[in-house]
């Protein structure tokens, strides 16, 4: 791929589940713009005490290739909170002021909330692919597998989806 996608705001969980993999390197990477809410930012390093993502993102926004956002619009945050954490909403409400064109977030949920806001969110797992798909990792498989061994879940279906979509068999 010779030129970068413009911007991917994520939340929480694809954060912790690169940082399982040691492949948070791949959002700046695959995009020019890489941008945590502050809420995201509060819950993996300040709440985060010896979680996973906590050093990974912390080191990445001191060296400037991920950037925290902070949401001006509250009163959608107001109206979801408690059906969505607070996380989830900022990350949905910041790609709606910043017209972002990724946002990468897991929880079907909150998913659903932004597809509703007309937004296409993508999960970790579509997030692999398109990396898979770009060169920047060799074995889309290796992938998954270590995340369902650090219990990240992937229904079979899913797994053999994306592994076919990618040209790569399930079978060892």
């Amino acid at each position: 791929m010779t030129r970068k996608l413009e911007l991917v705001i994520c939340n929480s969980s694809p954060v912790i589940g690169l940082a399982s993999l040691g492949l948070v390197h791949l959002l700046w990477d695959l995009f020019d713009q890489v941008i945590v809410t502050q809420a995201v930012y509060t819950e993996v390093v300040q709440e985060g005490q010896n979680r996973l993502g906590k050093e990974e993102l912390e080191t990445a926004v001191k060296r400037g290739y991920i950037k925290i956002y902070s949401v001006k619009e509250e009163l959608l945050i107001n109206r979801y909170i408690g059906k969505l954490n607070r996380g989830e909403l900022e990350v949905i409400v910041a790609a709606r002021e910043l017209n972002a064109q990724y946002i990468l977030i897991d929880d079907k949920a909150a998913r659903g909330l932004a597809e509703a806001m007309l937004l296409e969110p993508t999960g970790l797992i579509g997030f692999l692919k398109l990396a898979k798909l770009n060169g920047k990792i060799e074995s889309l498989k290796v992938c998954l597998d270590k995340l369902i061994e650090n219990n990240y879940r992937i229904s079979e279906k899913i797994y053999m989806e994306v592994l076919i979509g990618v040209d790569e068999n399930s079978k060892e």
